[in-house]
């Protein structure tokens, strides 16, 4: 049974299909899987259209637009100015029906996310393509247009604090990038400091990937650390744990090891380097630094964060645009080798500020995961919902 005021309809109801030719002075806009609908001269990676204006799309303000083979990973984003799309997206416009901001929320919450997977088509799950005609037949429920006003005022509050964090966590991201780089200068103008290549101290191991098959190998409590869970200086957890049978058949490393991407499409924009804080395995994605009794693991990390962009210079491009990072020229990466002592004090200090990143990044994925339960139980019909709640959390 549905609240008071909501209704239930289709998509269709919702959205008209636009399909209207593009205008060569608009700027072209990308589908982003985080940041929605962005202008593409703003991607790390450019990406040329051999397309005229013509044959793009145009979207309007407040229109949606959706990438076919994404959205039901959520690839989706509110034009807030008008522009150019792929022939490829497909241009959600509004009807009178629905405001876009709410219209928008609707789109993330997890029940319609599930129901835009289920009504994509395609043999394989990187073959999935939602196609107008059957995004149009999803059924969802919605409120009035002022119970729609109120909820996206309060789901406001939210983006507001993401954004604000967000600016803080690169705030202190610059600062610490910056310290790096007069320290590691001025240690490099030392006569008393020499440099080593960094194969020459230290060692790389490679991890792998248990039987997916056998589920026992899945329910222990041994870290096993992919790409997603090398966001941080610091590293304590992975999305997955493995056993300890299964822990046997792979590369263990103990706490204090550096880890680094060599595949994987984040190469494309940035080198994940994290120290881990406890036993860890890992997969063939990531390699394990282990250096030798002249180099502090710790200070080891800041210096190769500290020599991001000669790395990303470094990355080539595998099959499908995955980035490939060589073991061999991660290896050439000079390494500056002061005493013990001063690497110590070097690493203590920099992982102080590395320390208030890190407090901003957990911040931001509590608001985030805030943010995601408050679109699901104010865009969707539930008998719990309360935004005057809400509204008092947020003051």
């Amino acid at each position: 049974m549905l609240p008071e005021g909501w209704r239930q309809c289709r998509m269709g109801e919702l959205f008209s299909n636009r399909k209207e030719r593009g205008d060569k002075s608009l700027p072209i806009l990308s589908v982003t899987m985080n940041d929605g609908l962005v202008d593409r001269d703003e991607l790390d990676r450019k990406q040329d259209s051999a397309l005229s204006a013509e044959e793009h799309r145009l979207v309007k303000v407040g229109d949606i637009a959706y990438n076919t083979m994404r959205m039901w990973q959520g690839a989706f984003g509110l034009a807030t100015s008008d522009g150019l799309v792929s022939p490829a997206y497909v241009v959600l416009k509004p009807t009178e029906q629905v405001r876009p901001a709410f219209a928008a929320y609707m789109l993330e919450a997890p029940r319609i996310r599930h129901k835009c997977w289920a009504y994509s088509y395609g043999l394989t799950e990187d073959r999935l393509r939602l196609y107008f005609d059957d995004f149009a037949k999803i059924h969802a429920a919605i409120p009035s247009l002022d119970e729609q006003d109120r909820v996206v005022r309060a789901i406001q509050v939210w983006d507001r604090a993401v954004t604000a964090v967000r600016s803080m966590h690169a705030a202190t991201e610059r600062q610490a990038s910056i310290e790096r780089m007069h320290i590691f200068r001025r240690l490099a103008a030392d006569k008393a400091t020499r440099f080593a290549a960094l194969d020459e101290v230290a060692t790389f191991a490679s991890g792998g990937t248990p039987d997916t098959t056998r589920s026992e190998y899945w329910e222990g409590t041994t870290p096993w650390i992919t790409a997603k869970d090398l966001k941080g200086f610091l590293v304590d957890r992975s999305e997955l744990c493995i056993s300890a049978s299964a822990q046997r058949r792979l590369k263990t490393v103990p706490a204090n090891t550096v880890l680094i991407l060599v595949r994987g499409m984040t190469l494309l924009r940035r080198i994940p380097i994290s120290l881990t804080c406890r036993e860890s395995t890992f997969n063939q994605d990531v390699k394990a630094v282990l250096p030798n009794g002249e180099l502090d693991s710790e200070y080891l990390a800041h210096v190769l964060l500290s020599r991001q962009s000669q790395l990303l210079a470094a990355v080539e491009t595998a099959g499908h645009g995955t980035g490939r990072l060589d073991t061999g020229l991660l290896g050439d990466v000079e390494i500056p080798v002061p005493s013990l002592d001063v690497q110590k004090r070097v690493a203590r200090g920099l992982s102080a500020i590395e320390a208030t990143t890190s407090a901003y990044l957990r911040r931001l994925a509590q608001i985030r995961s805030e943010r995601t339960e408050l679109i699901r139980l104010l865009t969707e019909p539930r008998p719990d919902r309360n935004i005057e709640r809400v509204r008092e959390k947020a003051e």
